[in-house]
C-alpha cells in the first residue's frame, strides 16, 4: 500500500484485491489477494506529448484533487493530472506546476492559441506546449553552465598573442564536432535524483552501446545519451534491450535478469544482495521485492530531424564549455597574472 490515495480510502488489502478483480479484462489477482499481474501485454509506448500542456503559477498548498477541479471548471476536458515536486529534507514540496493531458491535441492548439489567458481564481497562469516548455529548460540549463564555465573578464587574442610571446604553440579554442549519425542518440526519462553519468554509462554500456558523450547534469529527470558511430548496438538496439527488459520484469511472473542489473545500477542501495547464504536469504528476498517497486526509467531512440538538432545542440554546448575552459586556463596562466619573486636579502657579513 504505497499509493497515498489509495491509503486515504482504506488500507485493507483485500477491499483493494476486490475492486481489482472487477477489472479482469486488464488485470488478475491472485487467491490471495496479494498479487496482480496484466491480462494482456503492455501496449507499445505512444508519444502524449501531443496530448498535454505544462501549466505553472499554482498555489503551493494545492492537493492534486484541488488542482484538476480548477482546471475542469475552466472548461478544460483534463483526462490526467501530473504535479511536479521538488524534493527537501521532510519530503516533498509542490512547485506550483503540472502537466495536464486533454483529450485531443486539438483541445491542446485551443488552449494554447486562445487569445483570453487562462485564469483561476484571479491568478494568471502561464500556459505552454510542451515542446516549448523543454526549449526553455533547455536554453535556461545551457545559459547556467556557460555563465558556471566562462572566466570573468578574458580578452581571448591577448591570450593567444602572450603564448605565442612566451614561445608557446597558439591553440585553437574551436574544437571539432563530432558528425551527426542516425540511430547514435538516445534520451532517457523519469530518471532517479540519484542518477549520475557514471550510472548511465554502465546502463548503456550493459546494453551494448558505446559511450560518445552523455549531457546530464545531476538532479535532472532526464538525460541526451550521444553514442560512438563505432558502436556495436545502435541507439534502437539499446533502447529495445531495455524497454523489453522492463516490460517483461514488470509483467512476467519472473524477473528479468537485464532489468535486475539495471535496477541494481540504477538503484544501488536498494539492489538484491547477489551471492548469500542459506541465513540471509529472508533478507535477499525482501531487497529483491524492494528492488521490483522502484520506477523504471524511459529509454527512447530520437530519429529524423529532431535527432540532427539535438545531436547539434549537445555538440554546440560541449564545445562552448571546453572553450570556456581552455580560456579559464589560458588566463590562469597568463604572464601579466603571474607575480614577480620577491628577492631575498643576502645577511649582512660578520665584521
Amino acid at each position: 500500500m504505497t499509493f497515498s490515495r489509495v491509503k486515504a480510502l482504506t488500507e485493507d488489502v483485500q477491499v483493494v484485491a476486490n475492486a481489482l478483480r472487477k477489472s479482469d479484462n486488464l488485470l488478475q489477482v491472485s487467491d490471495d489477494g496479494l498479487l496482480v499481474r496484466r491480462t494482456s501485454p503492455v501496449d507499445a509506448v505512444v508519444d502524449r506529448s501531443p496530448y498535454t500542456l505544462y501549466i505553472e503559477g499554482f498555489a503551493t498548498n494545492l492537493q492534486l484533487d484541488d488542482v484538476m477541479q480548477k482546471l475542469q471548471a475552466t472548461g478544460m476536458p483534463v483526462v490526467c493530472v501530473r504535479m511536479q515536486y521538488h524534493r527537501t529534507k521532510g519530503g516533498k514540496d509542490f512547485t506550483g506546476s503540472v502537466f495536464v493531458e486533454l483529450s485531443t491535441p486539438e483541445d491542446v492548439t485551443k488552449v494554447l492559441t486562445s487569445e483570453t489567458p487562462l485564469e483561476v481564481e484571479g491568478t494568471t497562469l502561464t500556459v505552454k506546449s510542451i515542446s516549448q516548455h523543454k526549449e526553455d529548460k533547455r536554453q535556461k540549463r545551457d545559459s547556467k553552465r556557460v555563465d558556471s564555465n566562462a572566466p570573468d573578464t578574458v580578452d581571448t587574442a591577448q591570450v593567444e598573442t602572450a603564448a605565442v610571446e612566451a614561445g608557446g604553440a597558439k591553440k585553437s579554442l574551436e574544437y571539432i564536432t563530432a558528425p551527426f549519425a542516425e540511430d547514435l542518440l538516445v534520451r532517457a526519462e523519469s530518471l532517479p535524483s540519484t542518477c549520475s553519468r557514471e550510472i548511465l554509462q554502465q546502463i548503456v554500456e550493459r546494453c551494448g552501446g558505446t559511450i560518445h558523450y552523455i549531457d546530464y547534469s545531476r538532479g535532472l529527470d532526464h538525460a541526451y545519451i550521444q553514442l560512438q558511430t563505432e558502436s556495436v548496438v545502435g541507439a534502437k538496439g539499446v533502447c529495445d534491450k531495455i524497454v523489453t527488459a522492463f516490460i517483461v520484469h514488470s509483467t512476467d511472473g519472473t524477473k528479468d535478469p537485464l532489468a535486475i542489473d539495471l535496477l541494481r545500477i540504477l538503484y544501488p542501495q536498494r539492489s538484491a544482495v547477489v551471492g548469500t547464504t542459506d541465513g540471509d536469504a529472508e533478507q535477499e528476498e525482501k531487497q529483491e521485492t524492494d528492488t521490483c517497486q522502484v520506477n523504471f526509467p524511459t529509454f527512447v531512440a530520437v530519429e529524423g530531424s529532431s535527432a540532427e538538432e539535438e545531436w547539434k545542440r549537445i555538440e554546440s554546448a560541449r564545445n562552448e564549455r571546453r572553450s570556456a575552459m581552455e580560456r579559464r586556463r589560458s588566463n590562469h596562466h597568463h604572464p601579466h597574472n603571474s607575480k614577480p619573486k620577491p628577492k631575498r636579502s643576502r645577511p649582512a657579513a660578520a665584521s
